[in-house]
């Protein structure tokens, strides 16, 4: 009913449907066996959907843009009908799938409970997009009209930039695959696009999609802010109970007497460097205000101060038979991750698994919960 209905956006979802279910019954398809189609189950193999061969086609540019009986927008593949239009775009799409086939045997035949990530949705939906993405950049250049191509052609001028998603799998990390991975819904298969698209830029400079700078770009500080405002909360802690502790072990003459030498001197010279320039005597620095975090650990670790006063609250959970050093790395590797994200404008990116350490020490210092950081203590 829809492949001949008069509105022509419903023609075009009946053709794009037909594309999908050919995906997995036709005999010259390289996924046939892999796609579920009525009634199939899923197996190890047989685990990609209708659904995400969908979302792929629906993303192009292959069909172009319809409004009831008009086209609005002409489609790489449209040949005025549906009957001619599959006759182009299926070919191309067997094929350039039965070429990533043939040069990535290996993942191809990676399952998805190995971490596969080709012959499962995410893939097929990323892969269907990034050949969008090449017949846009080849017919933008000029060097292929796909309506006026045979497929062989089409695959010929692909081909060199299909040897960047063959170098992206085949160098493919663990780390990677997992952040691939770890996205949901939608997340996914966006994710390995974009680092498709990356991957072919690097082998055709020229190839540079709308918005591919930006993402990553944005991408790259993915982590640095919710890693700031921990690092800030943590801080928080810092200040006020080794403050504290320090009051309550020395009274009134707690800075003095829980202050290591240096960092008394040191703070007492920043404070007056900050104050020769401010004039209003109420808002003058006290030696105190101008802590930094480097300088709790300097306050935790002195000889007198740890023992009585912060072991047992400052010692990274999970080691309890370390050395004090090993103990209190947390606030080095803190203060490390820090200098990162301290200058938004000058911030450099903040790695997961940094973000995932910041996490962990804020979830055991304000949330009294040690789980993740005796997790990461255990890898």
């Amino acid at each position: 009913m829809k492949w001949n209905s008069k509105d022509l956006d419903v023609r075009i979802d009946g053709l794009q449907k037909q594309i999908a279910q050919d995906f997995g019954e036709d005999n010259s398809s390289p996924l046939k066996g892999h796609v579920k189609v009525g009634e199939d189950q899923t197996t190890d193999v047989r685990v990609i959907t209708l659904q995400a061969i969908l979302t792929g086609l629906k993303r192009t540019d292959f069909f172009g843009k319809f409004k009831k009986n008009r086209i609005e927008k002409q489609g790489t593949f449209y040949a005025g009908s549906n009957d001619e239009t599959i006759k182009t775009i299926r070919p191309f799409l067997f094929q350039a799938f039965e070429h990533l086939k043939h040069k990535l045997p290996d993942e191809w035949n990676r399952k998805q409970e190995d971490s596969g990530l080709l012959t499962v949705n995410t893939g097929v939906t990323a892969v269907i997009w990034i050949l969008n993405d090449i017949l846009n950049h080849l017919i933008k250049q000029d060097s292929l009209n796909p309506l006026k191509a045979n497929t062989e052609d089409i695959i010929a001028a692909s081909s060199p930039y299909l040897l960047g998603v063959v170098h992206f799998f085949n160098d493919l990390s663990d780390d990677k695959r997992q952040d691939i991975r770890s996205n949901y819904g939608s997340g996914a298969p966006t994710r390995l696009w974009r680092y498709l698209q990356k991957a072919i830029h690097d082998v055709k400079p020229s190839f540079s999609p709308a918005g591919l700078d930006e993402y990553w770009q944005n991408q790259s500080k993915q982590f640095n802010e919710s890693t700031r405002g921990r690092l800030y909360d943590i801080e928080l802690i810092l200040d006020k109970e080794t403050r504290e502790a320090l009051e309550a072990e020395h009274g009134d003459n707690w800075f003095e007497l829980g202050i290591p030498e240096n960092l008394y001197s040191k703070l007492h010279q920043d404070a007056a460097k900050e104050n020769r320039t401010i004039l209003d005597a109420s808002q003058k620095r006290k030696p105190w205000d101008c802590m930094y975090l480097i300088g709790y650990l300097e306050i935790i670790s002195h000889p007198g101060n740890f023992s009585k006063l912060f072991q047992k609250r400052f010692s990274m959970p999970g080691l309890a038979s370390s050395k004090k050093e090993q103990k209190l790395k947390w606030i080095k590797e803190l203060n490390d991750i820090r200098n990162k994200v301290s200058h938004p404008k000058r911030s450099r990116s903040v790695t997961k698994e940094e973000a995932d350490f910041v996490e962990a020490i804020y979830n055991w210092l304000e949330l009294n919960d040690e789980d993740l950081i005796i997790k990461l203590n255990s890898l």
